[in-house]
């Protein structure tokens, strides 16, 4: 059973901001002296857990009054036991009207601390607000290589320190347009160029169904089947120089980033003018930045699809 209890997540730069939607909790649970123990956002997904700790005296109030929380769609009670781990059933001691939560105190095991995990989905808004990915756009060349640089950080690191025992942000990823087409269009082999060329007039022609220049596609589509290479050849070739297996080989991320997706972001054209790749990596509180290079081997890259034409021909 989950149950709704808090609003979102939010942060800022100013700490009363940082805070977001957990002064309104507090201040629900205030008689409980509530500690929060640790948040774990996945970036990707993100999927957000958070962990608390509340005490609860035994006593006549105890028994009389139920623990209350605010009711959102937000973040719902996911899990809750008491000071000796002893999982406890949400279905026999919570209960909502919409408006609020109610944890039946007088229901709860024997102990006066519980431990209680919460579960939601955090705002694009507020995760931005929590972490900084540096556009991957800067780029400089060594070697016949591109490489990109990498910047990820957990914003104001030194101040959610105070309020939390420990931040762990998974899966916080870096997107890199990879451009390909440029390069391969000056080192290719004429009649490879040419065929490339008529390909792509093709699928873009196709893609947007004007009769004219689906007519001027196909004429030039008809040159490219008096040449060495048939058309299912080429976009056979093509179609692998950007399979996520064959293109990852020429991509090197470094520590503590690892490579995500590989993917064409053009999957209607023969050739995309670039390649999508992610980097990877985790962040702490005590680890709050990432940064380092995703290198393209352009060079490498290049050669290997002239050797692969050669093949074929």
């Amino acid at each position: 059973m989950a149950i709704p209890v808090a609003a979102a997540l939010s942060t800022s730069f100013a700490l009363d901001k940082v805070t977001g939607w957990i002064p309104k909790a507090m201040d629900y649970l205030e008689p409980y002296k509530p500690d929060i123990k640790n948040v774990n956002i996945n970036y990707l997904n993100k999927n957000t857990e958070l962990g608390l700790v509340i005490h609860v005296p035994t006593g006549k109030k105890r028994r009389i009054r139920d623990i209350e929380l605010p009711s959102s769609q937000f973040c719902k009670i996911d899990n809750m036991m008491d000071g000796y781990f002893n999982q406890i059933n949400l279905d026999e001691v919570v209960r909502t009207d919409g408006q609020k939560v109610y944890i039946k105190a007088s229901r709860l095991p024997s102990s006066e601390t519980y431990f209680i995990k919460l579960k939601g989905i955090l705002p694009q808004k507020t995760l931005d607000d929590i972490v900084f990915v540096q556009p991957a756009q800067n780029k400089d060349r060594k070697d016949g290589d591109e490489r990109y640089w990498l910047n990820s950080m957990i914003r104001n690191a030194e101040s959610l320190e105070n309020l939390w025992e420990a931040l762990n942000v998974d899966n916080v990823t870096a997107g890199v347009d990879i451009g390909i087409e440029r390069y391969l269009s000056t080192n290719l082999p004429p009649e490879l160029k040419k065929g490339l060329e008529a390909m792509n007039s093709w699928a873009k022609a196709t893609y947007s169904s004007h009769w004219g220049d689906v007519s001027k596609a196909w004429l030039n589509m008809r040159s490219v089947r008096n040449s060495k290479l048939t058309v299912e050849e080429l976009v056979e070739m093509f179609k692998t120089l950007t399979t996520t297996e064959f293109f990852s080989e020429f991509i090197e991320i470094d520590t503590p980033y690892n490579l995500g997706e590989v993917k064409n972001k053009e999957p209607y054209q023969t050739l995309p003018q670039n390649m999508y790749a992610e980097a990877h990596t985790r962040l702490t509180l005590k680890k709050p930045t990432a940064e380092g290079y995703l290198t393209f081997k352009k060079d490498d890259y290049v050669e290997s699809v002239k050797s692969k034409y050669n093949e074929i021909i």
